[in-house]
């Protein structure tokens, strides 16, 4: 799949943004998408948040103790609460999370007012297989977001960043999305449930691996630590 539009000027450093975020290397193959916890009991699931640089350049989750999420943008782990961030400590742990090494096989410019239905409806025709893992990212200027954390949730206004996310088959033979947000001078961000933009662009990564770890199993445990 290849696709370029022309992407507007006043995204471009927002664009670079992104590009710093995943410049970390990681050990993590391309084109592989790592989902684990989900769905699992928070007892028994907890792996080391800092875990995560092993599967990818970009990835997010909930904390074990059920009162915060995090992310990991290639370079830093954030502690998320009520929209803000604040360092993550060393002996955080998660309950669930994801993490993909990102690199897009197709980016294209993105209308004004695009939000939630409009990225689904474009995956769905960008990637029209169902059973095919994708990530995807959007760079640019938010009108609004609406970001769902344990703390309580929030509503960032005219916020610049990045919207990272991913679309893959789950047990329920629906397609599971997540859609995380970081603002792009890193003092806001979350799981988001809804956004319109004002301006920006979508990159769409195919992920045909799926990895999908159960950390309730002690195998899954020990690859994790």
């Amino acid at each position: 799949m290849s696709n370029c539009h022309s992407i507007p000027s006043r995204v471009l450093p927002l664009l670079a943004f992104a590009a710093l975020l995943t410049g970390c290397v990681s050990t993590a193959p391309h084109d592989q998408l790592t989902v684990f916890g989900a769905g699992e009991s928070r007892a028994k699931s907890a792996v080391p948040a800092y875990r995560l640089r092993s599967y990818g350049t970009w990835g997010a989750g909930m904390l074990t103790s059920g009162k915060a999420d995090m992310i990991f943008d290639g370079l830093y782990y954030h502690r998320l609460a009520s929209g803000k961030t604040a360092p993550l400590t060393a002996s955080e742990t998660l309950s669930e999370g994801w993490a993909t090494r990102f690199r897009p096989d197709s980016i294209e410019a993105l209308p004004a007012n695009f939000d939630l239905p409009a990225l689904l409806a474009r995956l769905n025709k960008a990637v029209p297989d169902g059973a095919m893992p994708c990530a995807f990212r959007i760079v640019g200027e938010f009108a609004e977001l609406a970001i769902a954390s344990p703390a309580g949730n929030a509503i960032a206004r005219n916020a610049p960043g990045a919207l990272y996310g991913y679309r893959c088959p789950w047990r329920d033979g629906k397609p599971r999305v997540e859609l995380w947000f970081l603002s792009s001078d890193r003092s806001a961000g979350g799981r988001v449930t809804g956004f319109k933009l004002v301006q920006g662009s979508l990159a769409i990564d195919l992920c045909p691996s799926l990895l999908t770890l159960n950390t309730a199993t002690s195998r899954s445990q020990e690859n994790l630590k």
